[in-house]
């Protein structure tokens, strides 16, 4: 690969990159100003996020060093450092997907036995865990079992499975445990959840027809054959759940395989003897995908969220009173001639009548109590001045 092609693959994965980046911490910044991580699914999108902007901050220091000196390498020390975190963050970002996808699963599956199946101390317990396995799969190459290098094609310091008998054993391993198992996992509650979205978009169909049907039977006295309209009929047979289940199932195939598929090769290749023939195109494509799933994750998890949607609409909504709140206090401040200037925002309107009604009922109240008692009139005499009595 050649320096041109070298400078257009690393702009390309640093934007990407940059892009997650702005992406995970938008999600981010919005779960923690909702003050609502206590909830399942916000505990795994704020871990999610938090992964994926590790993992973008990590490309982006490694790799812009080498894209402004391309003939030596500035940092040694981020090789392994890079290598580590690359190998160790993307598997927990794979399992904190599958853990979204679970938790999606017993919503629709069991909706009355959430709050009992799923809670954020299981969902904790079982990030633990899974910081534990990845932390252990991602310990050989540290003792230098399978080398860290930088390869041709990737602009980053990754592991080499090129290197060594025994590379074949952990990228083996490796890919079971942080691409196999959880995209089975994912594989099987989607296919569960189209399965029982089918079921019922069959039986709100049926409800629908056999209604309509008995109106018309009643109406007309007729047993006609009723169709649907072309509208509603449309609206049924659209296949949401197939297009969400594709997403997501093909999302996790497209950014992933490719670089757990080089890696399987060129271990193979390794194992048998034979010189891996990567073109390093291919090893800029797949680490380009790898590092675009940050983005496709804060996506397809964070941005079309619709929990998230509706924590922002609050936060939005909450914030805009606020501030028409100051500014109608601020706008009602008596200036030094001790003049009051009208409202200004319609809220504002309301709230600051409403308050005056309180403040004028207690100011009457005041002035009651401060009113002095009246003296008692002296009583005058209704007898004439003729008649001689006082």
């Amino acid at each position: 690969m050649n320096g041109d092609q070298e400078l257009v693959t690393v702009l390309a994965v640093c934007g990407v990159a940059a892009l997650a980046t702005l992406i995970n911490g938008y999600v981010l910044l919005v779960i923690l100003l909702s003050k609502r991580t206590s909830s399942p699914i916000n505990v795994l999108l704020t871990h999610l996020s938090a992964v994926d902007l590790i993992i973008c901050i990590a490309v982006l220091v490694s790799i812009l060093p080498e894209a402004f000196n391309q003939y030596e390498k500035v940092a040694p020390w981020l090789c392994p450092v890079h290598g580590f975190l690359f190998n160790f963050l993307h598997p927990m970002a794979i399992w904190t997907v599958c853990g979204l996808n679970c938790d999606r699963y017993y919503a629709i599956a069991a909706p009355l036995h959430y709050g009992t199946l799923v809670n954020s101390r299981k969902i904790m317990l079982g990030l633990c865990g899974t910081w534990i396995v990845c932390l252990l799969i991602s310990l050989p190459p540290v003792f230098r079992l399978v080398p860290y290098t930088y390869q041709p094609g990737i602009p980053v310091c990754t592991t080499d499975f090129s290197k060594g008998r025994a590379t074949i054993l952990y990228s083996i391993f490796y890919t079971t445990i942080s691409l196999v198992l959880p995209g089975v996992i994912i594989l099987g509650c989607n296919i569960k959840v189209f399965t029982i979205a089918r079921y019922h978009r069959h039986r709100i169909a049926s409800a629908i027809f056999e209604v309509t049907l008995s109106a018309q039977v009643t109406i007309t006295h007729q047993r006609n054959p009723f169709f649907l309209p072309t509208a509603m009929a449309n609206k049924l047979r659209r296949s949401n759940a197939f297009s969400a289940v594709f997403q997501i199932v093909g999302s996790l195939a497209a950014f992933y395989l490719p670089y757990y598929c080089v890696c399987l090769y060129e271990s193979l290749c390794a194992a048998v003897g034979a010189a891996p023939r990567t073109d390093p195109a291919v090893k800029s494509l797949s680490f380009a995908l790898i590092t675009g799933s940050a983005l496709c994750n804060g996506l397809l998890y964070g941005i079309k969220n619709k929990l998230l949607k509706k924590t922002y609409q609050n936060y939005r909504r909450k914030m805009m009173t606020k501030c028409e709140v100051n500014q109608e206090i601020q706008a009602r401040t008596p200036s030094a001639c001790g003049s009051r200037r009208p409202s200004l925002t319609p809220v504002a309107a309301a709230a600051a009548a409403a308050g005056s009604g309180v403040h004028g009922k207690s100011a009457r109240r005041r002035r009651r109590r401060r009113r002095p008692a009246r003296r008692p009139r002296p009583r005058r005499c209704c007898c004439s001045a003729a008649d001689g009595r006082p």
